[in-house]
């Protein structure tokens, strides 16, 4: 749904889930320092409890106040979560307990047997102990006390607390605590999401329509009524597209002229004159050498010199002005400009084509040549490479060249003139998108440029310098 992709939804939504986790945080927090608070209060009272209980019921048991221990132990047991006490005599025998059947029962016979081992360590080391059962929930204090008057004649006094409740009623406190704190929560996150909606969302959405109608290259009959800033901005930015798109038209079209040009006159001027130049070396060549002269090798060298730089010529020739291209050869074209700036520069460059069976537009075709050729030119002119190697692949609908040297590193800000910048306008005609990142061990340089196909690549316009 549009609603949950909408700005103030997401901006509310990280409020909200930030919130959220930092509730639950707190919540977690609370609940522990609460619970934890529980175990001391419970092992503080059995501590006091214990203690007061071991010398009451010594006095008691020594002067036969059994009716005074017994009142004692009633008041004990009105205690909150104690699960049970009992006074054991120097016998293991139970002669005062919070519940009444078990008097007068031993130890092994009474619900506690399972405390003797402890019992007995306490009783031994006349220490008493109030320990933490997290397993349990439950807090078991045992408190020893001397029966007679006689050493061996040891009595204890066991008390076990009950957690469970205590902790539930924490952990309930710790909830309702937090279900407040959401509550409010909640209910600023609304209003948050209302004043985004209202101050922000709807004019943002009547902003990207114009502007996805402007990055597509339809100009609205009108611009947005200017209501406040954002219209403002968005009726800039539109006429500031407009303006860049035509000027990179008009500097795209004047290159492919300028190309045509000037490769037009190579071939047409300069190659004839070097070819016509090259025929009289040659004449000159046979004379001398008919006439057995010295200096006949001489011009025969120069006739071949002649030669090369009418083969150079042509190239250049063919690479400002090439008719594969214009013909849907595209992969041809490609390795015959590699192979022209191969010959002019002496700089081995490899170009490696899979186009699929689907041809390009031409303008998409004139766009690929140019930026594949200009990144190898750029790369042999300023990075002083031993190598470039050039790839240009159609896979799964994406369109991918990569050019690769093992020159001077290259970033393109760093690049005067236009050769990259019209590349970059060749870029955006195109739709892709173009990096440029340092080689393997910090050398040379790596160019990327990835387009997803649509079918408007394949599909010749009334404007194909455009590309759009």
């Amino acid at each position: 749904m549009r609603i949950l992709t909408s700005i103030q939804s997401r901006v509310t939504s990280l409020v909200l889930v930030f919130g959220l986790i930092l509730l639950v945080i707190n919540t977690v927090r609370n609940d522990a320092w609460l619970r934890e608070r529980q175990w001391k209060r419970f092992m503080d009272a059995a501590e006091s409890e214990g203690t007061m209980l071991a010398g009451t019921m010594q006095h008691y048991i020594r002067n036969d106040l059994a009716r005074a221990a017994e009142l004692q132990m009633s008041y004990a047991s009105t205690a909150d979560d104690l699960r049970y006490g009992i006074v054991l005599d120097h016998d293991d025998r139970i002669v005062q307990a919070t519940r009444l059947d078990w008097v007068g029962l031993t130890l092994p016979a009474s619900p506690p047997a399972d405390e003797q081992t402890q019992i007995n360590q306490v009783r031994q080391s006349m220490n008493s102990t109030v320990q933490r059962r997290d397993r349990d929930l439950a807090v078991v204090a045992m408190f020893p006390f001397f029966t007679r008057f006689e050493s061996v004649s040891r009595g204890v006094v066991v008390l076990r607390y009950d957690l469970s409740k205590a902790l539930e009623r924490a952990r309930l406190d710790a909830l309702h605590e937090s279900a407040s704190q959401a509550c409010v929560m909640i209910a600023l996150c609304l209003l948050l999401w209302l004043v985004l909606d209202e101050a922000v969302t709807q004019r943002v959405r009547s902003i990207v329509t114009y502007a996805k109608r402007v990055a597509a290259g339809r100009s609205q009959e009108r611009q947005v009524e200017a209501r406040d800033d954002l219209d403002l901005i968005a009726n800039e930015f539109g006429r500031t597209v407009d303006e860049l798109r035509a000027v990179e038209a008009r500097l795209l079209e004047a290159a492919e002229r300028e190309r045509r040009r000037i490769g037009a006159d190579l071939h047409d001027d300069v190659c004839q004159r070097l070819v016509a130049a090259q025929l009289k070396s040659g004449v000159l060549a046979s004379v001398l050498q008919s006439e057995q002269h010295s200096r006949a090798s001489l011009a025969e060298a120069v006739s071949e010199e002649v030669a090369g730089s009418v083969r150079l010529v042509r190239s250049v020739a063919r690479g400002l002005a090439p008719m594969l291209v214009s013909r849907g050869r595209l992969a041809e074209a490609l390795s015959e400009a590699a192979s022209a700036l191969e010959t002019a520069f002496s700089v081995p460059c490899d170009c490696h084509c899979h186009l699929g069976d689907k041809p390009f537009a031409i303008w998409v075709d004139t766009h690929v040549y140019r930026i594949v050729q200009e990144l190898m030119t750029n790369a042999v002119k300023h990075a002083r490479p031993t190598r470039i190697i050039a790839m240009v692949d159609v896979k799964d609908g994406m369109l991918s060249i990569r050019v690769v040297n093992d020159g001077l590193p290259l970033s393109i800000g760093d690049q005067p003139g236009l050769g990259l910048e019209m590349v970059w306008q060749r870029v955006r005609a195109l739709g892709g998108e173009l990096t440029l990142s340092p080689g393997i061990n910090g050398s040379g340089a790596v160019a990327v440029f990835e387009l997803r196909l649509q079918d408007r690549h394949y599909v010749d316009e009334d404007r194909p310098a455009h590309g759009s």
